[in-house]
């Protein structure tokens, strides 16, 4: 009995909350209806109308009178039917009022329980139907106002002075045109007469696909370069099989925490490792190897010295290891996240970059090319702008407080903008061109990325 009176409680409110929002949209549409008596309005309904509505509104008008009468009959009939469902909502709130103010051992008796759940029924189709006719009431109310304003519009657009009915009709000519969409084309055959396509090959399944050229016989490229190549492509391959497995483990750590405890394979120690190993084993390394492969072929002449990419390879290799090895030890550059190498580690990363960038200019400046290829003038930049961020982010003068929080923040952003994202442009800038055997499409798109940098 009780989870019926609170039903019956609950529906009551939702019909409630209902009715007093239909009461206050009526209210404001008499209120709207009393505010728009100058006309003024109507300018902007000008500005959406088509010839088809303002045909539509002139027919409106001549049907004002039968509609008016026959809304107001629906009106009044409605009120009728809404009188009677309030009469009949407040006669069977009175009932329930008094069947709660019984004694209580009254409610367990089956005649009183089947009594009060004879009203609510009536009751709850009471409130039903009382929404329905106030919405409907509300319904004709909204749509006698449409009504009434589509006619005062068209009594409006009837009353228009002679230059504003001929910029109406100007109007509804212009939004009566449409193109035939063939505008473009036309009956003849295409003339080339500057020659500007002549290298279209029009009998080839794709006819409007240039003909790729024919492949070149690749220049020869020395052993030894060669070989140093394959070492950086062989030792990045090892830093991506060893940071992917450090993150599989930590993988693994997330279901199973206990799966060991011994601290230098802790997640905190773990998770620095993985991440600077692919950063700088992995990316660095490979992207290295592509850059000696890169800067001489374009360049037209042998790498400046195998000897000093030896040595470069040596000690990156070394600052991966050594700063790994530190980091399981628990030795780290405190809370400077993806930097977490010590400086003097990162201090041989450094050095490699500085021998590596001396290596390529010396070879670009002995290039037998008159023109300094866009790959390398990526490369280089790149090497120079990750130098510079060794020094920033890794030298600990300045590191201090607020100023750690600045360093790491460029870091990060440069670290990926500056170095990766650079260098990986100067390797697209050569070999996708060289896949495709065609030449860079536009070099303004280079300039222009240069100086944005």
């Amino acid at each position: 009995m009780i989870f019926a009176a609170i039903f019956i409680a609950i529906v009551i409110l939702f019909a409630t909350v209902f009715l007093q929002s239909r009461t206050k949209e009526i209210w404001k549409l008499f209120k709207k209806d009393g505010l728009q008596k100058d006309g003024a309005h109507f300018k902007k309904y000008i500005e959406n109308l088509n010839d088809a509505e303002i045909g539509e509104i002139l027919l409106q008008k001549k049907d004002e009178g039968a509609s008016k009468e026959n809304l107001k009959v629906g009106t009044q009939n409605s009120l009728k039917i809404n009188a009677v469902a309030t009469f009949l909502f407040l006669s069977f709130a009175n009932q329930i009022f008094a069947e709660a103010t019984k004694k209580t051992d009254l409610l367990a008796e089956p005649g009183i329980v089947i009594t009060i759940i004879l009203i609510f029924i009536p009751l709850l189709v009471g409130v039903i139907i009382l929404a329905i006719k106030v919405s409907n009431i509300f319904r004709n109310q909204q749509n006698e106002y449409n009504l009434k304003e589509a006619v005062e519009f068209a009594k409006y657009l009837l009353s228009l002075p002679e230059h504003e009915a001929a910029a109406l009709l100007k109007r509804k000519t212009s939004l009566g045109f449409q193109l035939t969409n063939q505008e473009l084309a036309g009956a003849g055959a295409a003339e080339d007469s500057k020659g500007l396509i002549n290298h279209i090959n029009t009998h080839s399944e794709l006819p409007f696909v240039a003909i790729k050229k024919k492949a070149l016989k690749r220049p020869d490229i020395d052993a030894g370069l060669t070989k140093l190549i394959l070492w950086y492509i062989g030792c990045a391959a090892f830093w991506l099989l060893f940071g992917t497995t450090i993150g599989e483990y930590l993988g693994i750590k997330f279901i199973a925490p206990d799966a060991d405890h011994i601290s230098w394979l802790s997640f905190g120690r773990l998770r620095p490792v993985h991440t600077n190993a692919v950063f700088w084993g992995w990316s660095s390394l490979a992207m290295l190897g592509l850059g000696y492969y890169i800067v001489p072929m374009v360049s037209n002449t042998p790498i400046a010295s195998l000897k000093r990419g030896w040595y470069s390879l040596v000690l990156i290799n070394a600052a991966i290891l050594l700063g790994s090895i530190c980091l399981m030890a628990g030795i780290s550059n405190g809370g400077g996240e993806y930097r977490e190498y010590i400086w003097p580690v990162m201090a041989l990363f450094g050095i490699a970059l500085i021998i590596t960038l001396i290596n390529f200019l010396q070879t670009i400046a002995k290039r037998t090319t008159k023109e300094i290829y866009v790959s390398n003038w990526y490369i280089v930049s790149a090497l120079i702008f990750a130098i510079v961020i060794t020094v920033v982010a890794y030298l600990p003068f300045w590191q201090d407080g607020l100023g750690e929080t600045i360093i790491q923040g460029y870091y990060m952003h440069q670290g990926v903008g500056m170095w990766f994202m650079l260098f990986t442009l100067g390797i697209v800038y050569y070999f996708l061109p060289q896949q495709l055997n065609k030449p860079i499409y536009s070099y303004i798109f280079f300039y222009n990325n240069t100086y944005f940098y």
